[in-house]
Order: structure tokens, then sequence, then C-alpha cells
């Protein structure tokens, strides 16, 4: 990674929590990004410290700025107010709200009114920020639209004067090139630096492209029934577990297999047991399905339980499981 893209890479822990996720990736990436005091907990437990970790969030709490400085964290304020709370702390940095809209992100979270970050046109009443953070949107496999946000994010940077510190946020999909991004990326900055003398450290907070490709979710057929010429199949587990699957939330449709036997595909609708109509992973082709099947959901390290209402109807929660080189825990 660090080789296609010459920048830090840090990891956004919300993508996938896990204390044996973080513990595995502290040793090989730059740093870590949280967004509240437990996520902070975990990622200081994990080996990540100072610096390394940026709190970002448009919620910190007194109580939860107060953990971040006492970690030494870098603070990202997402508002006037936050400025003013954070104070004279240092590191500290703005998450700034880009005037632009990048379309190329399918969910966007620049350039629009927004919870997130300082609106660019009002980040000049902040007195002399130290770092800037631009998380211009998510889900998106294009490099030149992640390079149409770094552009204008340079060029904000070069105004403002003094930055040591960018970060230009992440949403990158599994499949995102990084090789031809990676080249775009160091040209553009090896320019930017020739023609500013900025020396400013400069990285990416990636967290579903990191991981999504290291986990799967499994369910268990429970039900198969057909109603007026579609074949629905239920399983055990569906939003309560792994929301993002269902494409409620942004992505693509999860690739699914029936592992259990082999054959034939079938058309089916894959649904989870809850009641309300949201519960479903959509049309699918699988092997025909019988009770008792177990169905594979692919690229689901990102994004799973702690991103689910696990809560909902109560139906019993899955386990998680780690495995690394032969072993599970």
């Amino acid at each position: 990674m660090k080789a296609a893209v010459p920048a830090s890479i840090a990891y956004a822990l919300k993508a996938n929590p896990h204390p044996r996720i973080a513990e595995a990736l502290a040793p090989i990436l730059d740093g870590v990004d949280v967004s509240s005091a437990r996520e902070l907990a975990i990622a200081t437990s994990a080996g990540f410290a100072g610096e390394r970790v940026t709190f970002s969030g448009p919620g910190k709490t007194a109580s939860a700025i107060a953990a971040a400085q006492a970690a030494g964290a870098r603070i990202t304020a997402e508002s006037e107010d936050q400025w003013a709370r954070i104070g004279t702390y240092a590191p500290r940095a703005v998450r700034v709200n880009p005037r632009a809209r990048v379309h190329a992100y399918r969910v966007a979270m620049g350039g629009v009114p927004s919870p997130f970050g300082v609106d660019e046109e009002a980040l000049w009443a902040l007195p002399d920020p130290i770092g800037v953070q631009v998380f211009a949107g998510s889900v998106i496999d294009s490099p030149r639209g992640v390079m149409r946000s770094v552009t204008a994010t340079l060029d904000l940077v070069e105004r403002l004067g003094g930055v040591d510190w960018v970060s230009f946020g992440g949403g990158w999909t599994p499949d995102f090139d990084v090789e031809r991004f990676g080249a775009m990326f160091g040209a553009a900055v090896d320019k930017f630096r020739a023609a500013t003398g900025c020396a400013a450290t400069m990285g990416f907070e990636l967290g579903r492209h990191l991981v999504a490709d290291a986990g799967i979710y499994v369910a268990r057929v429970v039900s198969v029934k057909d109603s007026r010429g579609t074949r629905f199949v239920v399983l055990d587990g569906g939003l309560n577990h792994n929301l993002f699957a269902t494409g409620h939330v942004g992505g693509d449709p999860p690739r699914v297999r029936n592992v259990s036997r082999s054959g034939p595909p079938e058309d089916v609708v894959i649904c989870g047991p809850l009641c309300t109509p949201l519960d479903t992973f959509g049309n699918h082709r699988v092997a025909a399905p019988r009770v008792g099947d177990l169905f594979v959901f692919a690229e689901r390290g990102a994004y799973g339980l702690t991103a689910s209402p696990q809560a909902f109807i109560h139906h019993d929660p899955p386990a998680e499981i780690f495995a690394s080189d032969g072993t599970f825990s």
C-alpha cells in the first residue's frame, strides 16, 4: 500500500473495531482514526499512541475530548464551538466541509450542508489550524474522483499556509485501483511541494478498503418458501447482524454462496429473520437451498456486527471469530 501510494495510511477503526484487528494493523500502519472514547481505548490498547491517533466525529463530549488530550491524540474540530472547546491544545486540526461536491462518491459528505466539518467559507474565522482533514465522501471506486478531492484540498492547504498535517479521508471500495491512483497522487503531491515548499505530512484514513476482504458473514437457512412465483430464503441473521450487506446504507450488493451444496443456481430473494420488509439481502442466484444450509457472504470484514442494530427484535447475536495463522479466537 505505502509503496503504491506515497502517503501515510491510517485505519478508520469504525470499519471494524475488533481488538484483534486493531492489534494486527498497529505495527504496519501509520495511524488510526477513532470517533469515540471507547474506540480511543481500543486503539491505544492495540498499540496506537500519541499523534498516531486522530480523534474525529461531530459529537465529541467534554469527557471524550479530555480523554483524547490525555492520550496525546490529534483532535479534529468539526464545528466552531468544538474548536473553542479544544482550545489551544496541540496537536489539533480542523475537518473542512469543502465548498464543491465530488459526485464520484456514492455517499456525499462534502460540498453539501452537513454536520461533518467546518464549512470551507467559514474556515477563515478559525485562527491558525495546525492540520486539515477533508472527507469528501464514502464508497468510491474512481481514482480520478478521489484526485478531484485531493486537488481541491491541496489548493485549500496552499491558501491556508502553515499546515503541517493533511488528511484526504478515505471511502475507497475494496477493488479501488491503488496502483493507478498512487501514480496520479504522487505526481500531484510532488508538483505541489515543489511549487509551495509545503512539507506537511499527507495521508488517508481507510476502513472498508483495508478490511472488507478479510472477513465473511455466515448464516443458516431456517425457511424456504414460495410466494406468488418468488422463492424466499430466510436466514437466521439479517440486518441485525450485517446491516451493510442489505445495501440500505450504500455499497454494492454482497456476493453470496450456498456452501452446503452445489448444483444449478436458482433465483431467490434472501431475507433475514426480522419482522420488517427492510430485512432483505435482495435478489441472488444460489445453489438450490434447503433448511439448514449455510450461506456465506463475501467481503464482510467491514461494517459488520458493530454497525448493525443488534438489539432490534432481540434475536440471538452471532459469534465473532478471529482467525490468524490457523488459530481461532
